[in-house]
């Protein structure tokens, strides 16, 4: 099924320039004037209603009369997309970037269901009365920019839905009403951050489960609660991101089993939609009851990369070592594709800091100079003039990556700041709690500010090492300064070379010299991104990479574990493509190696397993087996593509035909006919070998 697409980026884009133009609103403070252009398109953005949906919130060029359509310049309005603005940027700064990241956040949604806007205006307001005159000015701010959504929700109310006439301003009564809060809130979210990347819905079936409960006893029938339910779903499918995680069930803080009636129907609702969003977030813990597992793992799901597999425990355990009180980690979250948060308190910036780990291995290779090109800065870490053995390499390599860490997360730091003082959002600010009130989100606002460092390729980083301690030092079959110029060259007139460095073990196989490799280099990695937290923004180790190891592989050389210039890196917690060979077991125990609690910027290992091979519940029994077995080793996160990968083949000769055929990408589902060619080749190469 799919869903109707309105083109609602231009609308934004062009109210914003405008209003931004204007002298009045130049001149107001930056909490207030980001307050005064957020009413101010709402007041003026296009809004109408679909036919046959309960739910109000649509909005777009579509519901635009001729002269709104007129003054809105659609093909010179940018289109954002921040993760391709992320990508190009990396390229061009050797692969390491530090930038700010907006959106990516979980609001308080529990309370605004249990208080409405106006319930949180009013403690805005006792606060208000206490404060100096610059955290008043932006509580100003927030006020004002609660209240334009419920200005927002009235002009719903004149097209005829009758929930915007009571919510967001008032707690809801019912589902309806409850589902309603949460997405005009959910979307004016996007509209205040100018992004709506990954913006997610934390425990949602906890907070609205009363409202399900409270409907089925007062006798609305389970199929119209269903439909509520679906056209949540499509208003997610046709805003924002399909990166907006929804979570499922869990423990609670006695140990009980939190799945419930509204998980279930949730969870029938995306089978038998088949679309991208929302990303089902399942909790997966020893208690969870078999029949519910079997409802997580049909072919249905499984075929459109649904749901996300995260071990209950072994996520608390990571976020107790981030700093979470043992008595409150149990309102963890999964944030968007792989990220764990505590819903309502925390700023999440995603994509903070991303950083390639072949390029400090380079450096402690070639004399302090990379492969290819040269540093656009200057680095203080000095190189030796030879290396006695393989630990010596590491030692260096991880020297240059202490200082180039240090040095982003500090630039990190700055631009951070920058933002939030020049670019406040006083409406997500609003929305979290536990901070300081009066102040941005990035500035203190909330209980938690974390940033994830993500890194690139330490996979390869960690293959490379084992081959060369391999050919090097356990062999003496080459040196160094041959196997440099030889990645140099992209193994040109060198293929045996590049094939003997591909035969030395590699991670995902089990292999305990190899494991052991990933393992160290990990656990250096994570050690100095945690050292350089501090009191207010803690930064969290990840090997987040989503499908951009593609791109980023794309415009790197050649390396020391065989990868010719230009191919892939290794995605994500996974091997590199097509190195894996001794099947699902060996790959989920060099995966269990890592101390995944250090890596609580989370980290997926993705799996392609074909749908059809758990049909049969002996198969399916299996495959829910091995997942509890990858969450008590200590793993927190499986995604899984159950596609088969000879329909992936016919796909890529003849799109036209597979338009529905939908892909994990990484944490979140896409059309496969709508990625890259080389994404999609890709794709096919890393599924032969189930990863």
């Amino acid at each position: 099924m799919e869903c109707l697409v309105t083109d609602y980026s231009p609308c934004l884009s062009y109210l914003r320039q405008e209003n931004n133009a204007d002298p009045g609103v130049k001149a107001l403070p930056p909490a207030l004037r980001a307050a005064e252009i957020f009413r101010r398109i709402l007041m003026a953005l296009p809004i109408g209603k679909i036919a046959g949906e309960s739910l109000a919130g649509d909005y777009g060029l579509m519901f635009a009369d001729a002269g709104f359509r007129e003054r809105v310049d659609i093909e010179n309005q940018p289109k954002p997309d921040l993760l391709l603005a992320l990508v190009q940027a990396v390229s061009q700064e050797n692969h390491c970037l530090a930038s700010f990241t907006p959106a990516h956040t979980t609001v308080c949604y529990d309370v605004l269901v249990k208080q409405g806007l106006n319930g949180i205006i009013s403690e805005l307001e006792a606060r208000q009365a206490g404060s100096d005159r610059t955290g008043g000015e932006y509580l100003d701010a927030e006020i004002r920019m609660l209240r334009a959504i419920c200005d927002w929700s009235s002009r719903y109310a004149e097209l005829g839905f009758d929930a915007c006439r009571r919510v967001p301003a008032q707690p809801p009564r019912s589902l309806l009403e409850a589902l309603q809060a949460v997405w005009l809130v959910h979307t004016a979210v996007g509209i205040a951050e100018k992004c709506d990347a990954s913006l997610s819905l934390g425990r949602i079936d906890q907070y609205l489960y009363p409202f399900y409960r409270a409907d089925l006893d007062r006798g609305v029938a389970e199929e119209q609660l269903a439909a509520a339910v679906t056209d949540f779903f499509l208003k997610l499918n046709r805003y924002g991101d399909a990166s907006g995680a929804l979570n499922l069930g869990g423990v609670d803080a006695h140990g009980h089993d939190l799945f419930n009636d509204l998980t279930r129907l949730f969870i029938r609702v995306a089978a038998q939609l088949q679309m991208v969003a929302p990303i089902l977030a399942a909790h997966i813990h020893p208690g969870l009851r078999r029949e519910d597992f079997d409802l997580l793992t049909t072919p249905e799901l499984l075929s459109i990369g649904q749901p996300s597999f995260y071990g209950e425990f072994s996520c608390r355990k990571a976020l107790l070592k981030r700093g979470v009180p043992a008595t409150e980690v149990h309102r963890w979250a999964a944030n968007s594709c792989m990220g764990l948060m505590m819903p309502g308190e925390e700023f999440s910036d995603m994509w903070g800091v991303i950083f390639t780990f072949l390029l400090p291995l380079e450096l402690a290779l070639n004399h302090g100079r990379p492969f290819k090109g040269n540093l656009s800065f200057r680095l203080q870490t000095v190189c030796p003039e030879q290396y006695d053995d393989i630990a010596a390499i590491l030692n260096t390599t991880i020297a240059y990556a202490d200082e180039l860490l240090s040095m982003l997360i500090k630039r990190h730091g700055g631009i951070s700041a920058e933002e939030g003082a020049n670019n406040p959002d006083p409406l997500v600010s609003a929305l979290l709690c536990g901070g300081t009130p009066g102040r941005d989100r990035i500035l203190g606002g909330p209980r938690y500010h974390t940033v994830n460092v993500d890194s690139f390729a330490l996979v390869n980083a960690a293959d490379a090492l084992t081959a060369i301690d391999h050919v090097v030092f356990q062999r003496h079959r080459h040196t160094l300064s041959e196997l440099v110029e030889a990645a140099r060259n992209n193994f040109e007139g060198q293929e045996a070379l590049r094939l003997e460095l591909l035969a030395c073990p590699k991670y995902g196989n089990g292999n305990a010299a190899a494991d052991h490799t990933v393992k160290e280099l990990a656990e250096r990695f994570s050690a100095i991104v945690r050292k350089n937290s501090n009191g207010h923004m803690t930064y969290m180790p990840s090997f987040h990479t989503l499908n951009f190891h593609v791109g980023l592989g794309a415009g790197w050389g050649a390396g020391l574990d065989g990868r010719r210039a230009g191919e892939p890196f290794a995605k994500n917690v996974g091997p590199m493509q097509g190195r894996n060979h001794n099947g699902l077991t060996a790959l989920l125990a060099s995966a269990a190696t890592i101390d995944q609690e250090f890596f609580y910027g989370g980290q997926a290992l993705d799996l392609h397993i074909e749908a059809e091979l758990v049909k049969k519940p002996a198969d399916r029994a299996k495959f829910q087996a091995a997942l509890q077995t990858y969450f008590q080793l200590g793993g927190l996160q499986i995604q899984v593509n159950g596609v088969n990968v000879d329909t992936l083949k016919k796909a890529l000769v003849e799109p036209e035909k597979y338009a529905d055929l939908t892909v994990r990408i990484g944490g979140y589902s896409s059309r496969f006919v709508s990625l890259s060619p080389q994404i999609q080749r890709e794709m096919i190469e890393r599924f032969q070998h189930n990863t």
